[in-house]
């Protein structure tokens, strides 16, 4: 899951912009978002610009974002790693769709999986779902509440159980967050629960460890007098029949903390990223969950800012991000956060030669087998996607897609 593509469709979605192509969304949410990860981009003039990974098995890793962003007419992309090169899959639009970008994916087997994100057609915004078989793409209809709608990040446990959460940009004005629920056949939406004394919620990140429990990250709130309450500690828990606004006590002493990442093993052992702002500035924290209580850490290294987070095991964690950005994403380089069961430790990850570089999202198959999607970067434009390997001892840049 890339926190980026999540951030950035959401902020997106309230301007109405669910169809927009992934850098253009990017760039509107990037003002005033602080060091979340967010890009500043207006366009990109990549041919490919990644959103998300997953690594069903080892040797067995895909990719999705959007193809030819630059022109604000991009299409899904899709691409597929073998273990020595990356191999491009068809991914058609819907019918009637003439632009669309894939923000997230997961994936339960080689067989299966299920990438979300959004298109447009000449009159509206559409949330996008497409199900790999092993073999296609197929576009599958998404249900969403009137609106322009986009859907932001899933979750699947099963082929025939996933769920995505969503927003959509409501008619009458206002923004509401939805989960999508995929039975292997349709999907079947439904509103989230909003914390107290609030009026809508723009969804972030989930995580299922079975169909009777998944944890989504509310990325901002509405409250009942329409003020916008920006980077939240909320969340909302499924428990197999409903969603529960809980309130998580990530970072007491901060202001405006983030959830930029989520994954859980099970219901008493997730673990987030996040930014929180306190009187020394922006940090990176981790907080990690035992079903008790939040034990926050903050992240070694200066100017650190992570997207995307694997925990292959309980002893083992891997968030992917960059260091040393501005507040835009410019002027950094890719960067690993690596928890070994008792502490976090940071390291540089090769990217392409004489650029900037950032991660957006990681995945892993095992401890010694992780797969991490980035982009380069010049002042204001992201550049070509890339992709790094982990072998269990040292980072490998891939071949190029």
């Amino acid at each position: 899951m890339s926190a980026v593509a999540v951030a950035a469709a959401a902020a997106v979605a309230v301007a109405g912009g669910a169809g927009l192509p992934a850098a253009a969304r990017a760039a509107t949410a990037g003002a005033g978002a602080g060091p979340a990860g967010i890009s500043s981009a207006a366009a990109a003039s990549a041919a490919h610009l990644l959103s998300a990974v997953a690594c069903p098995a080892v040797k067995d890793c895909v990719a999705v974002g959007e193809s030819d962003p630059a022109d604000e007419a991009g299409t899904p992309f899709a691409t597929r790693w073998n273990g020595s090169a990356w191999k491009s899959l068809a991914a058609p639009l819907p019918a009637g769709g003439v632009s669309g970008s894939f923000g997230a994916l997961s994936c339960v087997s080689a067989k299966f999986c299920l990438a979300i994100g959004g298109y447009a057609t000449a009159t509206a915004s559409l949330p996008l779902g497409e199900a790999w078989n092993g073999t296609s793409w197929k576009a599958v209809t998404v249900t969403a509440p009137a609106g322009n709608s986009q859907l932001l990040d899933v979750a699947c446990v099963s082929a025939t159980w996933c769920t995505a959460t969503g927003s959509t940009d409501l008619p009458a004005g206002g923004v509401v967050a939805f989960t999508d629920h995929w039975n292997g056949a349709k999907w079947s939406a439904a509103q989230v629960a909003v914390p107290k004394g609030s009026s809508g919620v723009a969804a972030g990140p989930i995580s299922c460890v079975s169909a009777s429990w998944c944890q989504a990250g509310l990325d901002a709130y509405v409250t009942k007098d329409l003020t916008e309450v920006s980077g939240t500690t909320y969340a909302d828990t499924w428990n197999g029949k409903t969603w529960t606004a809980v309130k998580l006590a990530l970072a007491p002493a901060a202001d405006l903390p983030e959830i930029a990442s989520d994954t859980c093993l099970t219901k008493k052992d997730c673990t987030v990223t996040g930014q929180s702002l306190t009187a020394g500035g922006w940090h990176t924290i981790a907080a990690a969950d035992n079903g008790t209580k939040w034990t926050i850490t903050t992240l070694p290294g200066t100017d650190v800012n992570m997207s995307g987070l694997a925990c292959p095991s309980a002893k083992s964690c891997l968030a992917a991000g960059s260091q040393g950005a501005d507040a835009y994403g410019d002027g950094g380089k890719a960067y690993v956060e690596s928890w070994n069961g008792g502490r976090w430790k940071g390291a540089k990850v090769p990217g392409p030669a004489g650029k900037n570089t950032e991660l957006v999202d990681i995945a892993c198959a095992s401890s010694g087998y992780c797969v991490t999607i980035g982009q380069t970067r010049t002042p204001g434009t992201l550049g070509a996607g890339f992709a790094d390997l982990w072998n269990g001892k040292s980072w490998k840049l891939t071949p190029a897609f």
